[in-house]
């Protein structure tokens, strides 16, 4: 078998295992280096300062602890930036609706939360939640929750007085088929009950490995090895031709190509 041969098909097979992992649910903007460009926000109705876009390395305003809090993007030069308070209870909701997803799904993104609920006389928790819900807006398909800053309790530690950064994920495969909107929601259920901030970067719709591809995986690891034994698959930025590779190919198909 030539090596032209040998190549075409090795590349055939890694379409085969990715093939089921494209993304379809699209998420714009998601690291805020446009501003708030593909995003909406509904703003808590007396907020302290408004929900905007800040820079890396700009103060927060969050000036209770003893050292300062600053912006951190976890990706890029931009994070979404609010200070998860206000005047009076209410909300602050920010959404953008993100297309059909695939079942497998995820979407993810990183946060950080610095708060001070012990020294004002907070009784009330604060939270972070994210809501999915109808393309276009309508009663929540469901409701995660993300995050708690329990009342009379600081979060913060230097350098930055927050948690450092965070990573939340909810998985989309219930709402595969439907075209859909990602909300996220931040709850102040009290007044003036303590200063604090909270910073969103980086979201974006990652696929997780379909049930397929993880019930092959065992499979053609041994039947890779074999076939590595005699043969070199050169990709791009491997001069050795040795990878590994995940398939979802039926095992008939294999053994066609190994024996």
């Amino acid at each position: 078998m030539n090596n032209r041969i040998i190549t075409t098909i090795c590349y055939l097979m890694l379409s085969a295992a990715f093939r089921e992992q494209a993304i379809s649910a699209t998420v714009s903007n998601g690291s805020f280096e446009s501003g708030l460009v593909f995003w909406t926000v509904v703003d808590h109705p007396r907020p302290i300062r408004p929900p905007i876009v800040m820079q890396r390395g700009a103060g927060t305003f969050f000036s209770s602890l003893p050292v300062p809090n600053i912006i951190i993007p976890s990706e890029g030069r931009f994070a979404l930036s609010h200070e998860f308070d206000g005047i009076e209870p209410g909300l602050i909701r920010l959404f953008q609706d993100i297309g059909v997803p695939l079942s497998g799904e995820s979407v993810k993104f990183d946060y950080r939360v610095a708060w001070d609920l012990l020294s004002f006389g907070a009784t009330l928790n604060r939270t972070f939640a994210v809501e999915i819900e109808p393309a276009g807006g309508g009663i929540p398909f469901a409701s995660f929750t993300i995050f708690t800053a329990v009342a009379g309790t600081t979060g913060g530690t230097s350098p930055n007085s927050d948690t450092g950064p965070l990573t939340g994920t909810v998985d989309l495969t219930p709402f595969a088929g439907i075209s859909i909107r990602a909300e996220f929601v931040w709850e102040i259920p009290e007044m003036l009950s303590g200063p604090a901030n909270f910073q969103l970067d980086d979201v974006q719709i990652v696929p997780e490995p379909s049930a397929a591809l993880l019930a092959w995986g065992g499979l053609t690891v041994g039947l890779m090895r074999r076939f590595r034994r005699s043969h070199d698959c050169a990709f791009p930025g491997n001069s050795r031709g040795h990878s590994t590779w995940i398939f979802s190919t039926p095992s008939a198909t294999l053994d066609r190509i190994f024996d």
